[in-house]
């Protein structure tokens, strides 16, 4: 069960770096006309989830990391 959630949160943690290499990509060409709403939009919920699963790393595993590298 622990290597599924394991999985799980390398997932959640894939598609969250991926999604944050997207909105790097859009600041550095200047893609983004109101920086506050795309701020508000996207960066806020996007940290939020990286907190969110260090959280759940912390409490399920007992130490603080985006990616677990060992799934057994």
């Amino acid at each position: 069960m622990l290597a599924v959630i394991k999985r799980l949160l390398n997932v959640i943690s894939f598609v969250a770096l991926l999604a944050l290499a997207l909105f790097s990509w859009m600041m550095i060409t200047g893609s983004i006309a109101n920086w506050v709403v795309f701020t508000e939009v996207n960066l806020i919920p996007l940290a939020l989830a990286f907190i969110c699963i260090l959280i759940v790393n912390y409490l399920a595993f007992g130490k603080v990391t985006i990616w677990h590298q060992h799934i057994k």
